[in-house]
């Protein structure tokens, strides 16, 4: 087979990932070809992240870009945007808009659809749009013209990783994309789409999910955990809450009845991803109606700001976020936890009855002690067993109550089965990688 291989952002470790994916293809026998963006584009995630302006600047960050692709590992079968025909093909310049939506909303760390018609937005995606239509042009005429079978592609999901991956699609050939996995070890692989694609977790998760872990199985699985909450899982993207000071009383100190902890997660990166989409514009919306519907007391509702709000990436911060959620919980009469407070998430989850969600990790923290998960969206923990989802105002009206009945200990050992799943089965080359 002829397989390409492309990653045009020289993040570390992805470039190396793709060097071992393509290395392995060699050895079996195809023939791999490269492709690599040299500094050609006017603009991309990575500039506009980091707010390079002026020429210097752009040229300097392309540079950077060169060294550390895939030119750093090989200089053959390597093809750059500029090598290959890239006249913009207008048939298809129309539908790639779609594709900087991701980009956009990652940058500015919107919360809300109704962001999404903001100004600020529209300008990302317009500078964004040349590069866009480029690269799709010249994906599709490099699988043309290397006669290629399949791709290897980083990410899928940024702006010109999505043009590339449209590109596969409208020359109708299998690709996969990759990016680091969960824990740390192997590569997330995903077959025919974007890197945050649930469809194939979710199906495996639920194909052992009644099969209880194997002794060694389940050390692996509490080792992932107790590293978790140790603060000693240094192969994970980001470590959050650092040093943080355990509580020891329910922060509202004005409980009667059962403790609700909310734990909300950044929506960005999945806005116009369908296999996430909700009937809400808004996770505060969601928040809402799950405590009108459920009867619950805003006096039992406490709130914990994503620490991810109270950190810049690159130049974007998290102030949008963290506004967002602090107004929204002073109009609800909820206590609220700022995302840059000391507080540790873990001590909260302990004290809490119910722990809601919408699609974050802690998810499993929270399921690994026991405890009642509800999470407002589809997620990788959807088919496990162990967590109550809704997508909709009138999906809770159907329930028969806030969350699937199960003892502590079930909640547990499903969680456990989801880690190992997470950590072993989902990724490829986790012994290797």
């Amino acid at each position: 087979m002829n397989i390409g291989f492309t990653n045009l952002f020289a993040y570390r470790p992805h470039v190396q990932h793709l060097k071992f994916l393509a290395d392995i293809c060699q050895i079996d026998g195809h023939k791999i070809h490269y492709l690599t963006c040299d500094g050609e584009l006017d603009a991309c995630y990575t500039k506009i992240i980091r707010q390079k302006t002026g020429n210097l600047s752009q040229k300097v960050e392309c540079a950077k870009c060169v060294m550390g692709g895939i030119r750093s590992y090989s200089d053959k079968f390597v093809d750059s945007i500029s090598s290959i025909d890239s006249q913009v093909l207008n048939s298809k310049k129309n539908d790639l808009q779609n594709l900087s939506l991701s980009s956009a909303a990652t940058i500015l760390r919107v919360e809300s659809d109704e962001e999404l018609e903001g100004r600020d937005i529209t300008e990302i995606q317009n500078s964004l749009s040349s590069s866009i239509e480029r690269v799709y042009s010249a994906t599709v005429n490099w699988i043309r013209a290397r006669n290629l079978d399949s791709l290897v592609v980083f990410n899928g999901r940024m702006d010109i990783t999505a043009a590339v991956i449209r590109a596969a699609k409208d020359c109708d050939i299998n690709y996969v994309t990759h990016e680091r996995t969960w824990f740390g070890d192997g590569i997330r692989i995903i077959p025919n789409n974007n890197c945050l694609s649930i469809i194939e977790i979710k199906r495996i998760a639920k194909s052992y999910r009644d099969f209880p872990l194997t002794n060694d199985q389940s050390i692996f699985a509490a080792k992932l955990m107790a590293m978790r909450f140790k603060g000693t899982n240094t192969l994970e993207w980001r470590l959050y809450n650092k040093n943080s000071e355990e509580l020891n009383g329910w922060p509202s100190g004005r409980v009667s009845g059962k403790k609700y902890l909310v734990i909300p997660s950044s929506r960005n990166e999945f806005m116009g991803n369908q296999e996430f989409k909700t009937s809400w514009k808004d996770n505060t919306t969601a928040i809402k109606d799950l405590v009108e519907v459920f009867g619950i007391e805003p006096a039992n509702v406490v709130v914990r700001g994503h620490p991810n709000w109270s950190e810049n990436i690159a130049k974007s911060t998290g102030q949008r976020s963290s506004e967002h959620y602090s107004l929204f919980c002073k109009k609800m009469d909820f206590t609220y936890i700022a995302s840059d407070s000391n507080t540790c998430t873990y001590s909260l989850i302990q004290q809490a009855d119910v722990v809601i969600m919408n699609g974050g990790s802690s998810t499993i923290e929270a399921a690994t002690l026991g405890k009642p998960v509800v999470c407002l969206s589809p997620s990788q923990f959807q088919d496990s067993g162990f967590v109550t989802t809704y997508t909709s105002r009138e999906s809770m009206l159907q329930a028969t109550g806030l969350f699937k009945k199960m003892t502590p200990d079930m909640v547990t050992k499903l969680a456990m089965r989801h880690i190992y799943t997470a950590a072993r089965r989902f990724p490829m080359f986790v012994d290797e990688v």
